[in-house]
């Protein structure tokens, strides 16, 4: 007791708690108890005390044999420790862990695992089926066919799927794990984690719902555009024809193919999978097709070819591409073929390399007048070419002046990025 702090663990004084273990002893009785001492340190240290009566030259003493538990004893604190902080982090990320023995068919679940499924743990009867009866129907068989993968063919068991709580509520879990082997290749058991992931499966429902919701909207926003765009081309041409000037409806004509180049382009995006995207070879060749016939050449007349490679191409880039194609077809078709002329309008779009666009088109027509200078014509079709190509596809233009005139527009694809 000289070395043995006043009172022991269990809040007992250690000169009487000495004492009455002595007299049990000396009774007869073998002892066995933890005992706390002083170390000279000032360190209280556990002892695992073992105290028996024996005789020494007829004489009763008492035997006493001990083993330090301090160090055992300060890591089973740890260990508790670090338990409790994992029991914790699972309860609040809503994790656990499970163990299956397909030997005996009993599942064992971390404490954190029967509340997310709405359940007391005499309510599970740890089996196969105790867990496959509470997993909605509609996803049942999806478990299974895990299941069976991952123990007949070790695939890894990863899958999502939704539970009925006793009260009927349904939720989103998520399961982890692999199944272990035997040395002969036998399973023996499963193990593995398990999340609710309720909040996750729902906040993407709420994405998705909400991204058709903005998808119907923008839809509805390209048809109305298109049907605008149509409405307004035939209004002006309506007022043009009223005033009988073939100058202004001349004028106007043009004006409403623009406007149709760029409502098709709309209706490619209503009818098409993308809402930023369209596909660049269907735009052109509509769009070519619909210059054409504006034009009243006659096809025999003047053959129209395209060579454009499928790609898709945001709005950004399609629209002020299909104006420059417009006015430089339109020009061709006007003024390359007089007095019944024949020949043929190309035009050729593609990759020149990687995010670098090339728009050719050309004619074998009767060419530029000698001395003229594109860049200074007065016309407003030429000068919409020159100043949407470098102002809002800040490309280049080059012309080609000869047996016909070639039109050559280069830009990077790169200039606009994916808004939706």
């Amino acid at each position: 007791a000289d070395f043995a702090p006043p009172v022991q663990k269990g809040g007992e004084r250690t000169q009487q708690l000495q004492y009455a273990i002595w007299e049990k002893a000396y009774a007869g009785k073998p002892q066995r108890f933890t005992w706390q001492m002083c170390r000279a340190d000032g360190e209280i240290a556990e002892l695992d005390v073992q105290l028996k009566a024996i005789e020494i030259q007829g004489e009763k003493a008492l035997l006493a044999t001990g083993r330090d538990l301090t160090e055992l004893k300060r890591n089973e604190e740890k260990l508790r420790r670090s338990e409790e902080r994992y029991r914790l982090a699972q309860r609040l990320a809503r994790v656990g862990t499970w163990e299956w023995n397909l030997e005996e068919d009993r599942m064992f679940w971390s404490d954190t695992v029967a509340p997310m499924w709405g359940l007391s743990p005499e309510q599970f009867d740890g089996t196969y089926e105790g867990v496959a009866q509470r997993i909605h129907p509609d996803d049942v068989q999806g478990w299974r066919e895990d299941i069976r993968a991952s123990i007949e063919q070790k695939k890894e068991h990863n899958l999502e799927f939704r539970i009925i709580k006793p009260d009927k509520s349904i939720r989103w879990i998520a399961t982890y794990g692999n199944t272990q082997f035997d040395q002969r290749g036998k399973p023996t058991r499963m193990m593995g984690m398990v999340m609710d992931i309720t909040d996750r499966r729902e906040a993407e429902e709420h994405v998705r719902s909400s991204l058709r919701e903005k998808e119907m909207l923008l839809l509805e926003i390209y048809h109305r555009t298109k049907n605008n765009m149509q409405v307004i081309s035939a209004f002006l041409e309506l007022q043009a024809m009223a005033t009988g000037d073939e100058r202004i409806i001349k004028i106007v004509q043009e004006s409403g193919t623009r406007i149709r180049t760029m409502a098709l382009a709309h209706e490619k995006l209503y009818k098409g999978k993308s809402l930023s995207r369209i596909n660049m070879q269907e735009y052109v060749e509509d769009l070519a097709h619909l210059i054409a016939t504006g034009s009243g050449m006659p096809g025999e007349r003047v053959h129209l070819f395209a060579d454009i490679e499928s790609f898709e191409s945001l709005i950004d880039i399609a629209i002020p591409l299909g104006l420059i194609i417009t006015e430089l077809l339109s020009n061709a078709f006007k003024h390359a073929f007089p007095e019944d002329r024949t020949g043929e309008v190309r035009i050729q779009l593609y990759h020149r390399k990687q995010n670098l666009l090339e728009l050719v088109v050309s004619d074998n027509g009767i060419g530029l007048p000698k001395g003229f200078d594109a860049q200074k014509s007065p016309t407003l079709g030429i000068q919409l070419v020159y100043q949407i190509a470098r102002r809002q596809l800040h490309g280049e233009v080059e012309t080609e002046n000869g047996t016909g005139v070639r039109w050559i527009i280069r830009f990077s694809e790169g200039l606009y990025h994916e808004r939706i």
